[in-house]
Formats: structure tokens, sequence, C-alpha cells
């Protein structure tokens, strides 16, 4: 499906990658210690608008949270989950010459996500963020 459209595996934005025929979906798994603070950092925009202009693909984020002794649990979430998408920041000074840039999470709704899996996703927020990046 992928060669197609000139996808290429140097385009993978996540740690594994899985076509189940009506959708193609790559998930990106970030380690959240529960008990730290940070921004972790998210993904190339470049990269993400290149595979999601494919037909049918879904990007998502495997959160795995770990407190001082174990796993504490788990979130598998789209990047359009809302509370995520508010909480995406755009970094365009890390970037290179004809970059739009990359992005990283305010790391508190990282530990949200993980505790409270409740999730919802705004068609017109993610289609704003969408035309703003394209628009960068």
């Amino acid at each position: 499906m992928f060669a197609q459209t000139g996808w290429t595996n140097t385009l993978h934005l996540g740690d594994f990658i899985k076509d189940f025929g009506k959708y193609f979906t790559a998930t990106d798994v970030k380690t959240k210690i529960m008990v730290a603070n940070s921004n972790p950092k998210a993904y190339n925009l470049d990269k993400m608008l290149q595979f999601l202009s494919a037909e049918k693909t879904v990007f998502m984020f495997y959160f795995v949270g770990i407190d001082s002794v174990k796993i504490a649990d788990t979130a598998l979430v789209s990047m359009f989950e809302q509370r995520l998408l508010d909480k995406t920041i755009v970094l365009k000074h890390w970037a290179g010459r004809n970059s739009r840039g990359v992005t990283q999470f305010d790391g508190s709704v990282i530990h949200d996500l993980i505790s409270d899996k409740a999730s919802q996703i705004d068609t017109k927020s993610s289609s704003e963020f969408l035309s703003n990046v394209i628009g960068m």
C-alpha cells in the first residue's frame, strides 16, 4: 500500500509499525517515570505530515508509566487525543532549515493519560492543528 504513495521505511514515526489491511499504524512507545517531571520529545512535524498524508494511516503513542519499582500502568493514545493535543508543544528553533520543527509533550499530560484512560478526539481541533502545522 505505501510503496504506491512513496512512503519509505525512513519515515517511521514509531517503534511498532503494523499494516492491519484497512489501516496502517505507527505506534511510538514512550516511557514515563511517574514521579518525575519532564517534557519528552514527541515527533518531527514533517515526518508526521508525510506519514498521515497516505490514506488510512493512524499515528499513536503507547505510554508506559513506571513508578519506583515496576510498571505502574500503560495507555494507548491517538496523537489526536484532545488532552494530548492541547499539551503538544511545537518547537521550531530545534529544527533544521527547511523543516517545520519538532514537538514535545508537557509531561504532566502523560501522567494524566496513563491514570485516566478516557479518550476524546475533537475532529475540529485535530484539523486545526494539522492546518496550522501545514501552514508553517
